[in-house]
């Protein structure tokens, strides 16, 4: 292209531009000639015609939409396309235009353009179309191409605003109200605009806000030249006239203003203009829940409350309140007017979260921008504190087993239990607690408990116990709540010995009794057969002797149980106060087993079968029934004399133990002495006291001991109890020196006497019971013997019986020597009576021979002489059965017997193993006995060395015997150590001290083979006194150790606590028919309910 045309495309833009300037030109003042032309016609239409709100408003919009549209027609667009935002017109249009506005140019322009573009076209020569170009751009090229915009209507368009501008002016001059009033009323087109009333309405509240829901009240001041009578208040369609206070006040109340309103005052046609009440929302609280979550031990549900802020729950209970508010910024909640809390917010809701500990007020706070309410409402948390329980227990004493205790109790708490506890002690730093059941979910309840205090009862000791309980409180931890401190004192040993005399007397007496009784009964039977016999009696009299006879049995069973029963008591309540050797304790079991069978079971079916006969009577039966009564009943007065027998030689061997066990007490407490003696220099009146009351009570010990030899004598067959009058003068010369130089206030030489008396009363306790231990072997011995040779005959017995039943298959009953049988069967029914005698006797020595073995023999009797009676009478079958039946029982006894013969031989071995037998030829020292032998070997060193000091030589012959005879006896004290730890029986802590005296010997030993006996050699004599002391005192603690493992460790049957409760008719009332945890109650009359039953039970 040439450079002409380049040109000629710049012009044409640049008019293009310069175009759309003059448009936005125009449009300006175009917008301008209109705004101020509607401004000036709407404010003065307004100002004279006053148009209500409504027609303001649609004009002020109406204005506006002009002014919106002009501008954007004519302002916007214009602009938008000046640069080149929107579309402009083309070069072509351009062209036109100019064109147009120029004549001679005419569509040459136009036709520049259209060959500019010819150019691409491939059929048209550029170089014409070039030529072509350039001629015409030159022809118009001369012209102004600014001349063609059309600036007249630029210019009519500013002389139109300048017309407007000409008349705002003039009606401003000359009325400026109408367009100063007119302007402001259509601006304020929603505000109404009244005519000006004579007076002014005066609104005097400060504040057009109001709290939602409650009153408002209007008050209004009226001033002016004028005043109206009456004012009305106003809004909507409605008025409401105004209370009239004083000339020109007024008032009005709006009654719960739930929402804003507009109002407004009339008086007299005039009104005034609209005020606004706002309605300002304060904070509320629209609902709100209380949820508790109550602790777990309790047993109570949760629960939650609604709108119900009052609440009594249990402590520890988390509280959640959860409220629901409208408008409100802030929340406090105030516990006790003290402690303020924030609840943690959530949206609209408030939550706060709390345990509860004690009971508390409190009260709601709320707050929002308008307002802030304190105190909106108040509540209470009523916190229950979880209770101490309550224990209440009843105790009862065991009417046979005096260390048995039986318990009742009754346990109380709001909410359950962790345990309970029943603690004793019976001593210093001995301290026992054992675990008592209990329904740990139960609130009220009760329990039963027994307990056996006799392994840890110790003559003249107390014994202290409670109950302690612990409630469940999981928030401040368990609380517990004791019984009553119950006290038990054990008798003393002066206590426990009358306590037997009484029972044995009365054991005896019932003994006696029962044995007429059984001898009545028997003889009343008797009678009666006879009578049937040689009389004829009526069926009245019969039964009336039938009563007669089981009434007197019933008598006789009663008092079989009572013998038995207060035997049983007598033993527990020895055994349980005082220590007592197995072999004591196991023939009190056999004693006992033997009383409560002397009435067997087979006796009890015949009584029955008796009975029966008072309504059935059948003479042939009564007979048979009462000749095997018969057989019993004697036996049964066989086996009460013996009891007695075997009850006597008991109770002596009870006694001389208990004897020997208080003398060894007795010389533990005169050991004690004579330490406390040694260590004074003055002898205090105490120990002088002391010393006589240990006199006295050795006094009455041997004085026992005298009784118990006397009641020895009365025995069928006395125990070898030898006289002790010389070792009890010995004792009591020692105590009466002890005095006379306690007197003297002498305490060394007074020492020296206490200890010889404690050393002698101790050997007195050893040899009673040795004495004791070696009559029963002796006896035991003799026993064996006795039942080898009843064995024997007892073989020899069924042998024959068997031979001559055997014979009595072949023979016939006319043969002559039947009658020779039957004699032979007399004389082998009279060879076991003999057995059957030995027996008895035996049994009266040892109560192992039981009532089974009694039973086996009384069948044997009775069975020989329906032989003889079967034979008599030529009965051969029958006799011959019951001659097997003989040979049967006999077996039966011989393997009885043989079982009693084998368990006598085993307590044989175990009491020579025990060295509490003496085996044939040899004798077992005790370390009382060798701590004896120490003790005179040491006085002997003493009275040589203090011989020595003035001792001329020729006496030396004389103490090389001494001392001769002194290694003599060491060395047979050694001898009998040896042995004594070679039979492995002695304790560790005994077999320890042995081992030492050992050593000790040697030394001794060597000093005597030296001859140089000297205070060392004292001294180590000492050194084994002591330890002999030491060996016995452990074998004395592990002795008391097995005596009570075997007392703790005795199977002992014990009633129900409960039912020895209900028998003595203890039992609660109200255990059986009211149970209060299945009931549900709320908490008032559950602990109303819960008291009503501990007052009915108390």
């Amino acid at each position: 292209m040439t450079s002409d045309y380049q040109i000629l495309k710049q012009r044409l833009q640049e008019f293009i531009r310069k175009y759309y300037r003059n448009e936005l030109l125009k449009g300006l003042l175009f917008l301008l000639s209109i705004l101020v032309a509607s401004f000036l016609v709407v404010s003065v239409f307004e100002y004279y015609a006053r148009f209500p709100v409504a027609v303001r408003t649609v004009l002020f919009y109406l204005v506006i939409a002009l002014w919106t549209y002009i501008t954007a027609q004519y302002i916007f667009i214009p602009l938008l396309r000046l640069y080149n935002y929107l579309g402009t017109i083309n070069q072509k249009q351009a062209a036109s235009i100019i064109s147009k506005h120029f004549s001679d140019i005419k569509d040459q322009m136009v036709n520049v353009i259209e060959l500019a573009e010819m150019k691409h076209f491939k059929s048209v020569s550029p170089e014409l179309v070039l030529a072509s170009i350039n001629h015409k751009i030159s022809n118009i090229s001369p012209f102004r191409f600014e001349s063609a915009i059309d600036s007249k209507t630029t210019k009519r368009v500013l002389y139109r605003l300048g017309a407007i501008g000409l008349v705002f002016i003039s009606v401003y001059l000359i009325s400026p109200e109408s367009i100063q009033q007119g302007s402001q009323r259509i601006i304020n087109y929603s505000s109404p605009f009244l005519p000006e009333a004579p007076f002014t309405f005066i609104l005097e509240n400060d504040s057009l806000n109001v709290e939602k829901g409650k009153d408002y009240e209007v008050k209004l001041t009226v001033e002016g030249k004028y005043l109206p009578s009456e004012v009305f208040f106003s809004y909507g369609d409605a008025r409401f006239a105004m209370e009239k206070m004083s000339a020109g006040e007024f008032r009005y109340i709006i009654r719960n203003v739930n929402n804003s309103l507009d109002f407004r005052f009339k008086a007299d046609e005039f009104s005034s203009k609209d005020y606004e009440l706002k309605v300002l929302p304060a904070p509320a609280i629209i609902n709100f829940t209380i949820e508790a979550d109550v602790p777990e031990y309790t047993g109570e549900k949760d629960f939650t409350l609604q709108q119900n802020g009052d609440v009594t729950v249990p402590a520890g209970t988390k509280l959640t309140w959860t409220f629901n508010t409208d408008q409100v910024e802030e929340m406090s909640i105030v516990l006790n007017d003290s402690l303020n809390l924030q609840p943690e917010k959530s949206g609209v809701s408030f939550i706060l979260k709390r345990r509860m500990l004690s009971s508390t007020r409190y009260s709601i706070n709320t707050k929002n921008k308008f307002f802030q309410k304190k105190n909106l409402v108040s509540y209470f948390v009523n916190v229950i504190p979880d209770l101490y329980p309550s224990i209440k227990v009843e105790s009862l004493a065991d009417s046979v087993r005096p260390g048995v205790f039986y318990f009742r109790g009754r346990l109380s708490d709001d909410y359950g239990f962790t345990k309970l506890l029943f603690t004793f002690s019976y001593g210093k730093d001995s301290t026992e607690s054992v675990v008592v059941p209990v329904s740990k979910g139960t609130t009220g309840q009760d329990f039963y408990f027994m307990y056996d205090f006799s392994p840890f009862l110790t003559a003249g000791k107390t014994l202290e116990y409670f109950f302690e309980v612990w409630d469940n409180d999981a928030v401040h931890g368990p609380k517990s709540a004791k019984s009553n401190n119950e006290v038990f004192t054990v008798p003393t040993s002066k206590e426990i010995a009358e306590f037997m005399k009484d029972a044995e007397k009365s054991v005896k007496e019932n003994l006696d009794n029962t044995s007429k009784k059984s001898e009545k009964l028997k003889d009343d039977l008797k009678k009666f057969r006879e009578e049937m016999l040689n009389r004829e009696m009526t069926d009245f009299e019969k039964t009336q002797k039938l009563k007669s006879i089981m009434e007197q049995y019933k008598q006789l069973e009663k008092s079989v149980n009572t013998v038995s029963n207060e035997f049983q008591k007598r033993n527990e309540y020895l055994n349980t106060f005082s220590e007592q050797q197995q072999e004591i304790l196991d023939k009190q079991q056999q004693v006992e087993d033997l009383m409560e069978n002397l009435i067997d079971d087979e006796m009890k079916e015949m009584m029955e079968e008796l009975s029966k006969l008072m309504e059935d009577f059948d003479k042939n039966k009564l007979n048979e029934l009462a000749e095997k009564i018969d057989y019993n009943l004697e036996d049964m007065n066989k086996q009460l004399d013996r009891n007695l027998e075997l009850l006597k030689k008991l109770q002596l061997e009870e006694k001389v133990s208990r004897l020997a066990e208080d003398l060894n007490n007795l010389a533990e407490k005169q050991q004690e002495l004579s330490e406390e003696t040694a260590d004074k220099k003055d002898v205090s009146q105490e120990n002088k006291d002391k010393q006589d009351k240990i006199g006295e009570e050795f006094k009455k010990i041997t004085e026992e001991y005298k009784k118990a030899q006397e009641e020895n004598k009365n025995l069928e067959r006395p125990e070898n109890m030898p006289d002790m009058q010389e070792q009890s003068d010995q004792v009591e010369q020692e105590m009466q020196q002890a005095g006379d130089n306690m007197q003297k206030n002498n305490s060394s030489k007074a020492s020296k006497n206490q200890k010889n008396a404690a050393n002698k009363m101790k050997k007195m306790s050893a040899d009673m019971k040795q004495m004791m231990q070696q009559s029963s072997c002796s006896a035991q011995k003799e026993d064996m013997d006795n039942l080898r040779n009843i064995l024997d005959n007892l073989v020899k017995f069924s042998l024959s019986q068997e031979d001559l039943m055997n014979q009595y298959k072949v023979i016939q009953s006319r043969d002559p020597k039947y009658v020779e049988k039957i004699a032979e069967q007399k004389r082998i029914n009279e060879n076991f009576e003999v057995i059957k005698d030995s027996l008895f006797q035996l049994s009266k020595r040892t109560p192992m021979i039981s009532s089974v073995i009694n039973k086996e023999v009384l069948s044997i009797v009775r069975q020989s002489d329906e032989v003889i009676e079967n034979l008599d009478e030529r009965q051969t079958s029958q006799a011959r059965t019951k001659q097997q039946f003989i040979m049967t029982s006999a077996n039966n006894l011989a393997l009885l017997l043989d079982e009693v013969l084998d368990q006598m031989i085993k307590n044989s071995q175990k009491n020579q193993s025990n060295s509490q037998c003496n085996k044939p030829g040899q004798g077992q020292m005790s370390l009382q006995q060798m701590k004896s032998m120490q003790q005179n070997m040491k006085s002997q060193m003493q009275s040589m060395i203090d011989q020595l000091k003035g001792q001329s030589p020729k006496d030396g012959k004389g103490n090389s015997e001494k001392l001769g005879k002194m290694l003599a006896e060491q060395e047979k004290f050694r001898q009998m150590m040896n042995e004594m730890m070679r039979n492995g029986k002695l304790s560790p802590q005994a077999m320890q001290q042995l081992k030492e005296i050992n050593q000790l010997l040697d030394e001794v030993e060597k000093d005597i083979i030296q001859k140089n006996v000297t205070r060392q050699t004292v001294m180590r004599q000492e050194q084994i006194l002591t330890r002999l002391l030491q060996a016995e005192k452990s074998e004395y603690e592990r002795e008391t150790d097995n005596k009570r493992e075997s007392k703790s460790g005795l199977d002992r049957d014990y009633s129900n606590p409960e039912e020895i409760f209900k028998y003595k008719g203890l039992h609660l009332p109200l255990n059986e028919t009211l149970d209060e945890n299945k009931i549900k109650l709320v908490r008032f009359y559950n602990n109303k309910y819960r008291e009503y039953l501990n007052n009915l039970n108390e």
